[in-house]
Parts: structure tokens; sequence; C-alpha cells
């Protein structure tokens, strides 16, 4: 096992996050592993020919775990608390790696994780990946006996608290055929109140639309903003109970941001049903203003994180939020530590 810490800044505020790398046994989704997104055929197929390739897990999935006691917080701690065996600064953000090599430490942290349901916040493609390796593995050795490594995936498993960041997914939306967006902007009015967004000559765009959007968020409402032509419009929704009338799953998973999205937006009112084909995601609010700008994308739709409780009670409720509706910071080095799928666990 090894401790994996990260030491980042996210507006302007200084976090560390830690938890540690360890192999998990595959399962597939039920009460011990949840998960909370839809997931894509296209990287699933990409990512199964790259775990066939080089038979190895080359960068580890990122499931969470409650631990309000920070019982295992304790025992990482201990193993922390000597220089690191690895150290390095890349994309703004410290990285640090520590053997746990006490068997006393190791057997408690597997004790402790042992009555624990596991979340994943990051990964869902290669753990659905890595299900469909284990299942085509055991059928090529029948006589397998479960602890062969295929039946392994590497996880880093860190407890569910303040110290993670949830950045939205923005969408960016092509291929469009006829699109006339003041037909849109009439449709979107029906549920939405709809203010445009000034921009001044000196003034970031997307700074700007992101700045709204968590301003009027925290005011409670449901709020969105469509960028198209240069000019950005703030969509704020009239009344919530237009998802019972058109969303579906739990009032928990309909009460989204995302979910209002796809289900009013992007469904209802753009008619989209094949968001492979219509849709593309991007992280970065700059990339999402500048690629409508090039023609690249008609336009692009910005939205609200989900919060760390949102996706608790999604993944309780054995629900699915739409693809990419999260985006954990900051991201695990790949490469760091790799897992050959060869052999058998002792």
């Amino acid at each position: 096992m090894y401790v994996y810490g990260e030491d980042y800044k996210i507006k302007n505020e200084r976090k560390k996050m830690r938890g540690f790398i360890a192999l998990l046994k595959l399962e597939d989704y039920g009460p011990n592993v949840k998960r909370h997104e839809k997931t894509l055929s296209k990287p699933k197929e990409d990512r199964l020919k790259l775990m066939k390739a080089c038979n190895a897990n080359l960068e580890p999935i990122f499931l969470l775990f409650s631990d309000p006691k920070k019982k295992i917080d304790e025992i990482l701690d201990k193993d922390a608390s000597k220089s690191p065996d690895y150290e390095s600064e890349y994309n703004n953000v410290f990285h640090r790696l520590w053997k746990i090599e006490d068997k006393d430490d190791i057997n408690m942290i597997k004790g402790l994780m042992k009555t624990k349901g596991l979340f994943i916040a990051d990964g869902h493609h290669r753990y659905e990946t890595a299900l469909n390796y284990r299942d085509e593995m055991r059928k090529k050795h029948s006589g397998f006996s479960g602890n062969e490594l295929f039946n392994y995936m590497m996880v880093q498993f860190n407890p569910m608290d303040e110290r993670l960041t949830i950045l939205p997914t923005y969408r960016l939306i092509s291929n469009l055929s006829n699109l006339n967006i003041n037909d849109v902007l009439d449709k979107v009015n029906e549920f939405f109140d709809v203010e445009e967004i000034a921009f001044s000559s000196n003034e970031k765009k997307s700074e700007k639309i992101v700045s709204m959007l968590k301003k009027t968020g925290e005011e409670g409402k449901k709020v969105f903003a469509l960028y198209h032509d240069k000019k950005g419009h703030l969509l704020a929704l009239k009344d919530i109970d237009v998802m019972n009338r058109f969303g579906s799953g739990s009032m928990i998973l309909r009460k989204l941001d995302v979910s209002i999205l796809h289900t009013i937006v992007i469904e209802k009112i753009l008619g989209i049903t094949d968001v492979e084909k219509n849709l593309k995601y991007t992280r970065d609010e700059d990339e999402a203003v500048t690629l409508v700008d090039e023609g690249k994308y008609q336009f692009s739709l910005f939205l609200n994180p989900p919060t760390l409780d949102e996706l608790k009670l999604v993944s309780k409720n054995n629900e699915n939020m739409p693809q990419k509706s999260t985006y954990f910071y900051p991201k695990q080095i790949t490469g760091l530590v790799m897992n050959v799928l060869d052999g058998e666990i002792e």
C-alpha cells in the first residue's frame, strides 16, 4: 500500500487531499461499491484495448469512503511522518508518495475498510472496463481461484470530506441541423427566467459567466448559462416542480442541476437523444467560450457542480447522474504507481 498526498490551491484556498493506494477485489455494483454516473460506450472500448495491450492498471481509479472518526487518517499520519519516497510538482499540484510497509498498519487498514461502503468518484469507465476484463479472463481460465490479479483493480481510497473539490463539467453542443438560437431561447423562456449577460470590453467572458452562476446558485436558484455568438444568457429555473412532469428517478436525482440541464434543456428543448453525437465536454471555462467563438461548436452550456452531499445521496439511492456530472480535482498522476495483472494475490 501507499499513502498518496496532493497539496493544491483552488479558488485562492489551500487544500491537502490524502488517501492511500491499494488493490480492491472487483465486484459488481451493489451495496459495497456504488456508482453515481452513467458511462459512455466508446471510452470503455478504448480502455479495454489499453488494458489488454498493457496487461496492467496504469493509474488508480478514485474511490471515496466515510471515515468520520478519522481512524484511517491516524494510520496514514504515522506512515506519512517520514520523508516521502516520491515527491514532485505537476500542474501546480504537489504530489507525494510514501510506501506503507508495516504489516500491522496494512492489516489495520484492511480491517477498517472491510465494513465500509465505497463510492466511485472518478473512474466509472475504468471500473466497468476492469469488470469486463475480469469476466473475459475468467472465461479463458475456467479453473480460476479468484486470487488472480485480473480479479483486482488498483484504487486510490480517499475519505469523503472537505479536502475534496468537485468542479463542474461544461457541455459543448454541435451537429444540430437548422439551429436557430432565437427559437431555442423562445423555448427556454417557457421554463426559465432569461437574462442576457452584459460583457464589458475588458472583461473575461468565462469568468463573468462562472461568477454569475455561482452567485445566483448560492441564492438557492437552479441556474445555468448558454453561450452563443459571443453572447451569454443566464437561465434561472422558474419552478422545480416541472421536473415532476419530465424528470425520472427520486426527487434527489430530479433536483440536481445536471439532471435539470439534461432533462429540460438538452433533451426536451434541443431534442438531443444521442449525447455521444451531439455533446462534448470540457472542464475549462475558457475553452467553453473559445471553442464556440471559433465556430467549432454551436453553443456551450454552463452549470454549477454537484455537492458532495448530493453525490452521497444519489449513490446511496443506487441512482445515476448523467454522464460527466462530476469532476474531482486534483487528478492523480498516471504511471506513478502501476499494477501488472500477472500472477495471484498470496
